[in-house]
């Protein structure tokens, strides 16, 4: 386990939340929350940030 001060990395997204609906596409050009999670990324907090009158998340998945 990491000490407090060990170097921790990750990369990091702001996907759309399509709340169980469907998004323009041209408004989903970041991604949807669907996709990040099959590609590792886990949920950190939600952003007032929206696209399509939909929230946007911030995502990440660890490098280490």
């Amino acid at each position: 386990m990491p000490g407090p001060t060990a170097l921790r990395r990750w990369v990091e997204g702001y996907p759309v939340d399509p709340e169980g609906g469907k998004v323009n596409p041209t408004l989903a050009y970041v991604g949807t929350m669907e996709m990040f999670e099959r590609a590792g990324f886990r949920r950190v907090r939600r952003t007032e940030a929206k696209s399509d009158k939909r929230y946007r998340w911030v995502m990440r998945r660890d490098l280490d």
